[in-house]
């Protein structure tokens, strides 16, 4: 009876809350620390989609389908051309995204952003949507067994999708775990390159441009060529992702430097905007002051005039009855007489 262990289940869990509920953690802390735009993070993972789920998969149809193994068949090869190919049309798709979508929007916090959308659609697609069909029918095997799947398939068919998902159980759990592991790196180093590539835009300097596209050459070949020679032993997986996250590190220390030397664009904005905000508010507190003092005027005024009112009835009132008075006397003294 085939089983899917419960140390490679917690490893397809860690690697999906990785690639799926990382690239929204981000997003909130971004948006929250660094008062960053969410919709940089929407630009880059359409960027991705299209330079790399369609334009770069086409030219690796292309390629790969004319040269054969002569490519795939060395490492070397392999390694020098994936990551060459990687690093021109992501960064390309990046510059194209930020020069033609982020014009009024181009800050070095909207570059993180970018980077988080970048990457984390990236992890979704690549990884996060493939684990959470693991885990469903890791979870499916365990529960209601193999065969309970494979009903109604042919033989031939069974035998397939069979072949297929061994991987759950002949595959062993830490490399199930270390694909989210390469995913934390593959994110960092996103953002980092975005920024270099904001620079680019920005100061219309191409050299962060270069710079992006060597860097990003450089960890995608280092990290094909080294995973053909360490393999997928624990020590080898162990080793080669902690070089990636390593070089990766050392990357993001360099590009945090860079980061940190430009003033904060919202930050700056806030402050030029201060005095003008600070003036509005003291405008708009005298005149509510004059504006409650002027009503308090007419309420006094209104009360003066009702008095007023009330006397002049009272004396208008006092008056007549004196006349009335004058006249009851004057009849009483001709009655008398």
């Amino acid at each position: 009876m085939y089983h899917v262990s419960t140390l490679t289940i917690l490893a397809i869990i860690f690697t999906m809350f990785v690639s799926i509920g990382g690239p929204v953690f981000l997003c909130f802390l971004v948006v929250k620390k660094f008062h960053a735009k969410l919709y940089p993070a929407v630009i880059g993972a359409a960027a991705f989609v299209f330079f790399v789920l369609v334009l770069e998969s086409l030219m690796h149809r292309a390629v790969l389908g004319v040269t054969g193994d002569v490519i795939t068949g060395n490492i070397w090869l392999y390694g020098l051309y994936g990551g060459l190919a990687a690093g021109l049309f992501e960064e390309t798709g990046r510059y194209l995204a930020m020069r033609l979508y982020m014009k009024k929007s181009l800050t070095k916090e909207n570059s993180l952003m970018y980077g988080v959308g970048h990457g984390g659609i990236e992890a979704v697609m690549i990884v996060g949507m493939s684990y959470i069909s693991n885990l469903m029918v890791a979870l499916m095997i365990n529960l209601k067994g193999l065969d309970s799947l494979l009903a109604g398939l042919d033989a031939a068919t069974a035998t397939a999708t069979t072949e297929q998902l061994s991987a759950l159980w002949t595959i062993p759990s830490y490399q199930f775990f270390f694909a989210g592991v390469e995913r934390i790196s593959a994110m960092m180093l996103q953002i980092a390159l975005s920024y270099l590539v904001y620079r680019a835009v920005k100061e219309k300097q191409m050299k962060f441009y270069g710079i992006a596209v060597g860097v990003h050459f450089a960890v995608d070949a280092i990290t094909v060529i080294l995973s053909g020679y360490l393999g997928s032993s624990f020590a080898g997986l162990l080793a080669l992702e902690g070089v990636l996250l390593a070089l990766v590190i050392l990357i993001c220390m360099k590009v945090s430097m860079l980061y940190r030397a430009e003033p904060e664009t919202v930050q700056a904005d806030r402050r030029a905007t201060a005095p003008v905000a600070a003036e509005r508010e003291k405008q708009a507190a005298a005149v509510k002051k004059n504006t409650g003092i002027a009503q308090a005027a007419n309420a006094v005024k209104r009360m003066s005039g009702e008095i007023e009112n009330a006397e002049a009835a009272e004396i208008t009132g006092e008056s007549e009855m004196s006349k009335e008075t004058e006249t009851a006397t004057e009849n009483e003294t001709k009655d008398g007489e």
